[in-house]
């Protein structure tokens, strides 16, 4: 099949910018309930891949911070609608599902999964919908306090999706919201914009590093395509740490792009878009692009975890966009499917036939 040219520099898959950085992104603590009548909430508009029909959200998804919990105080989580006149909107304050979570219940700087709500709620694709914690109505006991983790490394990323903390009124907070919903058939959906990160790691290694040498985004497209760069998220530990950025067929390089530490802007995290001749990619092949150092001294690559494989689907890729290591160029490890490099391609061409799928999914 031809190929047809993208204008302008392509599209990058899977896209590691959107809506935050992974290497950049940290937890905040800036939504703090710790006096009654405080609240906070997610606001959004309801996202899942099918994009069409109805969904039931059964349960909410969050990462709370730290908290403190002696005297025993209770949550209430709530589904609420928007109140129509307020801009930016905030919730209109009618409790439509709600269910308990008991702090005792709630692992601090973990990720944590709502029990049920009382009723289902079913909501349609692109619908606005206000995700409210509070305290329950015995409002918050003794000295007690709790974190409700967000990310920074960006505001808002649009007036449709945004975190809210009350305390005298709504404010919106300059963050990326970090939740999700899931629904009756055990599928997944989330407010555009939330990126439902579980957690996130950084590997420090080096060329003679046991155990593993290599740390790799292992993919598949979902058409065929050409590619004309790699790109990947990296820190070198010193000005000698000199290394590769490969891409491969499964053990086979079809395009490597050596970097030379010493022109880079320093021993911080540099987001590299390394130019390449462009290789053709196929469907139903299994890809590899990898960071690997060519000296004894380190490099750090960064990566982020989900609660199901499933969860991909929310964000830009899918969920054959995943991770991988090896050692002395030996065997790819099984792919780790909850989690995924800071890595990514630019493709610059797809198979004439496939343009239109490729735009719905980047």
């Amino acid at each position: 099949m031809s190929i047809r040219k993208i204008e302008g520099l392509g599209w990058y898959w899977p896209d590691i910018h959107i809506p935050v950085p992974l290497g950049t992104a940290t937890y905040t603590t800036t939504i703090l309930l710790d006096a009654t009548g405080e609240k906070a909430a997610f606001v959004g508009r309801v996202f899942f891949p099918e994009r069409t029909g109805t969904k039931s959200i059964r349960r909410v998804h969050l990462h709370f911070g730290a908290m403190t919990r002696i005297a025993g105080s209770g949550l209430e989580l709530s589904l609420q609608g928007l109140n129509a006149v307020a801009n930016p909107g905030v919730p209109d304050g009618v409790k439509g599902q709600t269910v308990a979570i008991p702090m005792t219940s709630i692992a601090q700087n973990l990720w944590f999964r709502s029990e049920p709500l009382n009723a289902d709620r079913v909501v349609t694709y692109n619908q606005s919908l206000a995700v409210v914690v509070e305290y329950d109505a015995a409002g918050r006991l003794g000295s007690d306090s709790i974190v409700i983790n967000n990310l920074t490394g960006s505001s808002h990323p649009s007036l449709d999706s945004y975190p809210l903390l009350y305390t005298a009124s709504w404010v919106v907070q300059a963050q990326v919201m970090n939740m999700m919903l899931e629904f009756s058939d055990g599928t997944y959906g989330t407010l555009g914009g939330s990126v439902p990160w579980i957690s996130f790691a950084n590997y420090s290694y080096h060329g003679n590093t046991v155990g593993a040498d290599e740390y790799a985004l292992r993919f598949t497209v979902p058409c065929g395509c050409t590619v004309d760069a790699l790109i990947v998220a990296v820190r070198a530990l010193s000005l000698n740490a000199d290394f590769e950025v490969i891409l491969y067929d499964g053990t086979t390089p079809l395009a490597t792009a050596p970097v030379d530490v010493s022109s880079l802007s320093g021993l911080v995290q540099n987001f590299l878009v390394l130019a390449v001749p462009e290789v053709r990619l196929y469907t139903g092949k299994t890809y590899y692009l990898s960071v690997r150092p060519v000296t004894v001294n380190s490099v750090v690559v960064y990566s982020a975890d989900v609660y199901d494989a499933a969860v991909w689907k929310m964000l830009p890729g899918d969920d054959t966009c995943t991770f991988a290591t090896r050692v002395d160029s030996g065997a790819w490890s099984a792919p780790t499917t909850t989690r995924r490099l800071q890595a990514a391609v630019r493709i610059s061409g797809v198979e004439v036939g496939g343009a239109q799928q490729m735009a719905s999914v980047v």
